[in-house]
């Protein structure tokens, strides 16, 4: 029964598509009519694989289309780079019949066009071979590509994009535009993603937007939903390390909140807002959002929430160094959290107090907090915060010297996220792992778990804990004496710090190269190491780790002496 459903489903959804878009139709037919028998270039605006392929089948079929000889290209391949080439291997592979036109029609290149990266291999190659084209593929081309890609074409191959302005833009059904939209917008814990699911994630968020720009955008309705969308597409971006593209993001979704006055959805961007400044280091920024977010959710009554930025404000004001106002923070969010009943959100409370008191040097304190997490986690069948709370237990025991327990509670930790399949807590205690093992002075064995951890980092796109991992090898590497080595890691790792903007990290991995050079006697560089690493340390006000710098330096100083 259900079959049935779905096929009279995708037959009125055909239905309505070639309704929907008839008379942009057959001006596509009207450019394969009048196009000369020569490169003629123009770009089919479609959004979704499956209106792509029935338009090029009903191109193909159809009666007008009799003369003309189609030849469909599919190039899903990401790392295409030379698109001339293929082009014109392909031509050598078919029979060409002189008596019809041949039209080439090309799909599959929004993958090689990508999401994230600037200026993509393979849109720089196609401007710069752009006159070649004239005379090596000497046919109408029409590329089948969404909204996205077509923007990021003008916008990276602008000479190519330059010979023709024949767009045709075609729309997606509602009914199936409501069906992605929803199954899109519901998904768990995207973090853990591996990378090519983030960036498919991505895409399909981008072409969900890129359709309601043709619906009546300023519907209520329609706003909450682009704003709900700029906000997811805002947190995959910040997950793959990209993350002033998801403040641009939820810069987006707070204008459209605050447009329609959705006080839930402008209060969640500008808790989305301080967490993405946080991870750049601007922890006063970060903080500043988290307060708006939070005025926001007393106003409105929203308890849970409240808590929730209570909890941001405290991890904002731990990363400050502002320890006993993170634990001011944290207290409330969980007496909010004990008040409706939130037992998760309690556990989550008391490892958020624990790492605060860790902080602080109390780590018998931090221990109890811990455990008391871990006790309501294993009572209400929470893997995913028993995993986390094993891997901060394992951090204070490592605080406190004991290494062999930290690797118990590590060890745990790591096989409760493999068997729940969590690739970002599986890196995590991996790489905690190695920091055990490399205080142990077992330097070889620590370089093997922070390797695996640096795989999964670069699997599921965590630029932030891809640079964590490099700079850990820098250090195991540099405990051995390969210094050359070790420079070679903390430079990838401020590369990628450099990169996504995170000046804590720039500044460890100033700091670790200024180490490594003094170690190797090369004092000017040095200098010039801890010089950077002070200079982004107390841009952040982070007045130990200045105090740290000044000692290395003077340090550096008595040596010249």
């Amino acid at each position: 029964m259900s079959s049935n459903r779905e096929i009279t489903n995708l037959a009125e959804r055909t239905k309505i598509f070639w309704e929907s878009n008839q008379q942009v139709f057959k001006q596509l037919l009207t450019f394969i009519d009048f196009a000369d028998d020569k490169l003629n270039v123009a770009f089919a605006e479609i959004n979704f694989a499956q209106d792509r392929d029935l338009l090029i089948k009903t191109l193909i079929e159809h009666p007008n289309c009799q003369d003309i000889q189609f030849m469909v290209l599919d190039f899903p391949d990401p790392e295409l780079r030379f698109l001339r080439d293929e082009i014109v291997k392909a031509l050598k592979s078919i029979e060409i019949d002189t008596d019809k036109k041949l039209i080439l029609l090309l799909k599959g290149l929004e993958k090689s066009i990508g999401i994230l990266d600037e200026y993509p291999d393979i849109l720089v190659n196609l401007n710069y071979v752009r006159d070649d084209f004239r005379h090596s593929v000497s046919h109408p081309i029409i590329f089948f590509l969404p909204e996205y890609a077509l923007t990021r074409l003008a916008k990276y191959a602008p000479d190519f994009w330059a010979w023709s302005r024949k767009i045709f833009t075609f729309k997606t059904v509602k009914s199936g535009l409501v069906t992605i939209r929803d199954s899109t917008l519901h998904v768990e814990n995207s973090e853990s993603l591996n990378l090519p699911e983030k960036e498919a994630r991505i895409n399909l968020l981008q072409r969900l937007l890129s359709e309601y720009k043709f619906d009546q955008i300023e519907k209520k309705r329609n706003l909450s939903t682009v704003a709900n969308l700029y906000n997811e597409l805002g947190n995959t971006l910040f997950y793959t390390g990209k993350y002033q593209q998801a403040i641009n993001c939820h810069q987006q979704s707070l204008k459209f909140a605050q447009k329609i006055k959705d006080r839930h959805e402008e209060s969640k961007s500008l808790n989305n807002l301080g967490n993405a400044y946080r991870s750049l280091g601007e922890y006063q920024r970060a903080i500043d959002y988290h307060q708006q977010s939070l005025a926001i959710k007393q106003q409105t009554g929203n308890r849970n929430g409240e808590a929730k930025s209570l909890s941001n404000l405290g991890n904002a004001y731990n990363s400050l160094g502002e320890y006993q106002r993170a634990i001011d923070y944290h207290q409330k969010s969980l007496a909010i959290k004990q008040q409706i009943g939130d037992k998760k959100g309690e556990a989550s409370c008391l490892n958020n107090l624990g790492t605060a008191y860790s902080s602080l040097g109390e780590y018998q304190r931090a221990i109890d907090y811990y455990q008391q997490s871990l006790a309501i986690q294993q009572q209400i069948g929470d893997r995913h915060g028993q995993g986390k709370s094993l891997n901060n237990l394992g951090s204070a025991y490592y605080s406190l010297g004991e290494y062999q327990q930290a690797i118990n509670f590590f060890q745990q930790s790591l096989a409760i996220q493999q068997q729940i399949g969590n690739r970002h807590d599986e890196a995590a205690s991996l790489n905690n792992l190695g920091s055990a093992y490399y205080s142990l002075g077992e330097y070889q064995r620590a370089i093997d778990y922070h390797q695996k951890s640096l795989a999964i980092k670069q699997q599921i796109g965590d630029k932030k804990g891809e640079a964590s991992c490099l700079n850990n090898l820098g250090n195991a590497y540099s405990s051995l004496g390969e210094y050359p080595w070790a420079i070679n890691f903390y430079q990838q790792s401020l590369a990628i710090t450099q990169q996504i903007g995170d000046k804590k990290g720039q500044a460890n991995s100033w700091f670790n190269l200024g180490n490594t050079h003094h170690n190797l006697q090369q004092k000017s560089e040095a200098k010039v190491a801890y010089e950077n690493a002070r200079r982004l340390y107390q841009a952040m006000e982070l007045n130990k780790d200045v105090e740290d710098c000044d000692q290395a330096i003077q340090n550096l100083d008595n040596d010249l002496d």
